[in-house]
């Protein structure tokens, strides 16, 4: 195991707590759907999201 900093801790901490809250939020109402349901309403996906801001 090799140490990493504070900084570098709280980072993939605060990013991991963001990306689990965004998945709950966005997967919500596609919880319970078939991919062929989602694929109709929703289309292919063409953007993601770019570099994020910290909020530290």
């Amino acid at each position: 195991m090799y140490e990493i900093s504070y900084n570098d801790y709280y980072d993939k901490v605060f990013g991991s707590w963001i990306g689990r809250v965004a998945g709950d939020f966005v997967g919500a109402p596609v919880g319970l759907k078939s991919q062929k349901y989602i694929k109709y309403r929703y289309g292919n996906i063409k953007f993601y999201p770019g570099n994020y801001v910290r909020f530290t």
